[in-house]
């Protein structure tokens, strides 16, 4: 056999090899074939260098083994506006969402199992950009874990009419991202919605945007009662204890003069209440 053929064959061998390897990693959807959010190729999976989107709107990406995405649209907003949320994984997905304003962030991290669409929104006074990051919630997980998602701005630029002032008269909660209006009418001022029953131990994360920082908001059971909660940076999370009905409590907490605008961010984990 000439050296010629043995060349010849080593080098259709080589290709093969290639080609079956190729294959493989086709199937696999590695990090240099993928295509988040129609950029072409793998987002970045730090909040330092998120992949910026070109808008608000409906996006899909591929998670592989240790793999992460995070993404973000830039200048969101500078008045009370809400970061308004969907995402629906092919696996279970650690799902981040997060605004961030002048150096500090609202943030909120949840669980998304496989097939289930989560959905939530989280409000702020103002920032510089907003964004979610999509983390495997095993990260030797093998494979293409496919996922979609969207994220849409909400402003405080409209009103609802003013809720129940108690639990007994309290207003369904329409939406993640909820618009209202506080008036001056003195310190007791409340306005109070309903998140409906929920079963114990959902998460519940609840945030609030206003036109002045004179309003707090609260968790509380059926009986009026706030259940432990804790916030930081303008962002309260509580576990409910038991089944019951649970309601999101906004007070005013001075005598100002005029009216407050503001929006309530809500996110309910497992599950996607309110606006299922």
């Amino acid at each position: 056999m000439s050296r010629t053929t043995v060349a010849i064959r080593r080098s259709v061998a080589g290709f093969l090899t290639l080609l079956a390897l190729t294959s493989l990693a086709q199937a696999d959807s590695p990090w240099w074939m993928q295509n988040d959010a129609g950029s072409g190729h793998d987002a970045s999976g730090s909040w330092l260098s998120p992949l910026a989107l070109p808008d608000y709107g409906s996006y899909s990406g591929t998670l592989v083994e240790h793999d992460s995405d995070a993404y973000a649209v830039r200048q969101a907003s500078t008045s009370p506006a809400c970061l308004n949320f969907s995402f629906t994984p092919t696996s279970n997905d650690v799902l981040t969402v997060k605004t961030t304003s002048g150096g500090v962030d609202k943030a909120a991290t949840l669980n998304s199992p496989a097939g289930v669409t989560q959905r939530g929104g989280i409000a702020t006074n103002a920032y510089d950009w907003a964004g979610l990051r999509a983390t495997l919630a095993n990260p030797e997980q093998e494979g293409a874990n496919d996922y979609s998602f969207t994220l849409q701005r909400v402003d405080a630029t409209s009103s609802v009419p003013a809720p129940g002032h108690t639990i007994s008269t309290a207003t369904p909660l329409p939406s993640p991202c909820t618009a209202g209006v506080m008036s001056a009418v003195s310190l007791a001022a409340t306005n109070t919605y309903s998140l409906g029953p929920l079963p114990a131990g959902t998460n519940l994360v609840a945030s609030l945007a206003a036109t002045a920082s004179s309003l707090s908001l609260q968790v509380l059971d059926a009986g009026g009662n706030p259940i432990a909660q804790t916030s930081v940076n303008g962002v309260t999370t509580a576990t409910t204890p038991s089944a019951g009905n649970y309601y999101l409590s906004v007070q005013r907490t001075d005598l100002g003069v005029g009216d407050v605008q503001y929006l309530i961010g809500v996110i309910v984990s497992p599950g996607c209440k309110p606006a299922c």
